[in-house]
């Protein structure tokens, strides 16, 4: 099955998710908070579990990624800082697991993708030149999806295969190619039924596309801007392409985005836009994208992930958490 755009895409369908801002509250059961016996961290950008549930966490400073049993004990950790075979130049960020256990790492410049295997011995590295990576997520097929920004500025997925070659590039949505920057970068997931979501994070849109690539709904967030960009953008000089000087005010729209077994979407919102529970606020949509309930978390958050048992992990610097959610209904 390729995944990619048909020539004719559906209409998508315009609703307003998250129009109240009067929804259920669901509450959170702390399960456990790794403490001093664990190893500190900077950073953590992402996470990702294997099919035992072992938690695998990156650090985005330190370039070593942490492994956690299912209880929160520290288990041991593989990469490092260095420019050596699966070492990471720059910190390791982005991570994303396979159903066989394949483990690949991005690191934090988003330039460079290295696969380990299960038993966490490194096995190649692919260059990504001129895409900056957001998130990364595997298929049940062993096909990992790359979502990415390019030096036009507009969004991108590449298909990888089992041995990590792009078989595949198709554009998201774009509407910055010509502020030539890198700023329409999206965040993904795939529910259980094979759908995927795209949350743009620049843009105020959410998209749910099938197994083929098409849309079958796209909505933006009530209550948020259309955009957190400026009109205008202001590159250093003699640079045609690259970020600004400076991070724009207010942006991400959305800072993270997770699927749980019900296909429910966890959209984890940016506080610097005028809402008081900075990086602490989660919506979550049910599987048609409508508004259901409201999550807030007791500290702030670097991403949002659900694991197989639809726990909450997140980083509150310098911990990881786990959280068992009680929903509304």
């Amino acid at each position: 099955m390729v995944f990619g755009r048909p020539l004719v895409v559906l209409c998508a369908l315009l609703i307003a998710a998250c129009d109240s801002p009067e929804r259920p509250h669901a509450t959170l059961d702390l399960i456990w908070e790794h403490g001093s016996e664990a190893p500190a961290f900077y950073r953590v950008l992402d996470v990702a579990t294997d099919r035992d549930g072992i938690l695998y966490a990156p650090d985005d400073k330190a370039g070593i990624v942490h492994r956690f049993d299912q209880d929160g004990e520290y288990l041991d950790s593989f990469g490092g800082l260095g420019d050596g075979p699966g070492e990471f130049s720059r910190g390791a960020g982005v991570i994303a697991i396979s159903d066989s256990g394949q483990i690949a790492v991005i690191d934090k410049a988003g330039f460079e993708l290295h696969f380990f295997g299960p038993d966490l011995q490194f096995q190649r590295s692919h260059r990504l030149p001129g895409l900056i990576v957001g998130d990364a997520t595997y298929r049940s097929d062993g096909t990992l999806l790359i979502a990415g920004a390019t030096r036009a500025g507009g969004a991108l997925i590449a298909v990888l295969d089992t041995t990590g070659n792009p078989v595949e590039l198709f554009p998201l949505r774009s509407g910055f190619e010509e502020r030539g920057v890198f700023w329409e970068r999206s965040k993904i997931a795939i529910q259980s039924s094979g759908k995927l979501v795209v949350q743009y994070q620049f843009s105020n849109r959410v998209e749910i596309l099938d197994s083929e690539g098409a849309i079958e709904k796209a909505f933006p967030l009530g209550g948020m801007p259309s955009e957190a960009l400026p009109s205008t953008l202001e590159l250093p000089p003699g640079v045609a392409f690259g970020f600004p000087k400076g991070p724009p005010p207010g942006s991400p729209v959305v800072v993270g985005v997770s699927t749980d077994s019900r296909d429910r979407i966890y959209l984890l919102l940016n506080g610097d836009l005028g809402f008081e529970n900075k990086k602490r606020e989660i919506r979550i949509l049910n599987s048609e994208g409508v508004h259901i309930e409201t999550l807030v978390l007791p500290k702030a958050t670097s991403f949002v992930y659900l694991d197989a048992q639809d726990n909450l992990i997140v980083f509150s610097g310098p911990n990881l958490a786990k959280y068992r959610i009680n929903h509304d209904d």
